[in-house]
């Protein structure tokens, strides 16, 4: 009934969509992720749900097939969600060292400017970059960052903030793999020369 809605009125759903925005988390992810399946009836709404919450469209697609794949894989060998987990780090890693050209386009999207950002809450809150982060510490941290940053998400008997709860989790760690792979910038090759101006040296580096 749904995604007929979604067909036949898509204007009357985009504005219920708006009044959803103020409703419980369950409600919300129902209609989020039925919204964006209405266009897309080729991917589930797990999917749809998670596509819907990424502004960026490179990472959105990203990530969200990532979560799919994880998803599929867990159900498969019936993992536990720590298993779902530490698989969201594997697919970062995985993923940056592909030879697909979307890792370029997500380093394009996100911006040297931000992915310096995110390189530094790394590092502040999981450790260097420049090795794989042991699962233990990790998963420590992502419980600590996602009880400091998102607390509001663990309400009672509110289905919908669990899988919220998920995606922040899973985006979290898909992030730190991806950037313990991913070379960070380098510093430019600068030439130096050196002048006098009365009594003092002057070096200018031009790069």
């Amino acid at each position: 009934m749904g995604y007929s809605a979604a067909q036949t009125h898509p204007l009357v759903c985009g504005m219920l969509s708006a009044e959803l925005e103020g409703a419980r988390m369950d409600q919300c992810f129902a209609g989020r992720a039925l919204v964006a399946t209405g266009s897309r009836r080729h991917i589930d709404p797990w999917r749809a749900f998670i596509r819907s919450s990424y502004g960026l469209p490179v990472e959105g697609e990203v990530l969200s097939v990532a979560v799919a794949d994880s998803l599929d894989r867990m159900r498969s060998k019936q993992g536990t969600l720590r298993d779902f987990l530490v698989d969201a780090v594997l697919q970062g890693r995985g993923f940056a060292q592909s030879a697909s050209p979307a890792v370029e386009a997500v380093r394009t999207e996100t911006g040297s400017d931000q992915l310096g950002r995110l390189r530094a809450f790394y590092v502040a809150n999981s450790g260097p970059l420049t090795e794989a982060a042991p699962e233990g510490p990790l998963l420590e941290a992502l419980r600590e960052w996602i009880s400091r940053s998102h607390s509001g998400l663990f309400a009672p008997n509110d289905p919908g903030s669990e899988h919220v709860t998920l995606r922040h989790a899973y985006d979290f760690l898909w992030w730190r793999g991806f950037l313990e792979r991913v070379p960070g910038p380098t510093r430019p090759i600068r030439r130096a020369f050196r002048f006098m101006t009365h009594d003092t040296v002057v070096t200018v580096f031009v790069p």
